[in-house]
């Protein structure tokens, strides 16, 4: 909670890490919108209305600004474009046969000996 009362360490404020202050207000928004019985734009609106009433006590005023400045961007027609993820693997986990670590790199059990 950004008033210190969460978990863990009683962290406040600015002791949160941002991507765990962003990571909990998004979750926690996208829970209510799909919770709320109520499709579409209704439930958007509830859950940025509960998130607003929640900011200085459990959330980031400024994120939750930030938020509302988002939803409304929404509903003037603003698109955001969607980034497709990629994720790589690796040589070494897709073909464990093949050593991960360049000869230039000294390998972990060899920098541990030194």
């Amino acid at each position: 909670y950004w008033d210190g009362t969460g978990q863990p360490a009683n962290l406040a404020g600015d002791q949160i890490p941002l991507e765990s202050r962003m990571l909990g207000l998004l979750s926690h928004f996208q829970n209510l919108v799909m919770a709320n019985p109520e499709p579409g734009e209704a439930a958007i609106i509830a859950a940025l209305t509960q998130c607003q009433q929640e900011q200085g006590d459990r959330w980031d005023p400024k994120l939750v600004e930030m938020l509302a400045l988002m939803v409304q961007g929404l509903q003037q027609g603003l698109s955001l474009p969607t980034i497709p993820m990629k994720f790589s693997l690796g040589t070494g986990l897709l073909n464990p046969d093949t050593d991960p670590w360049p000869a230039s790199v000294p390998t972990p059990s060899a920098a541990s000996s030194a």
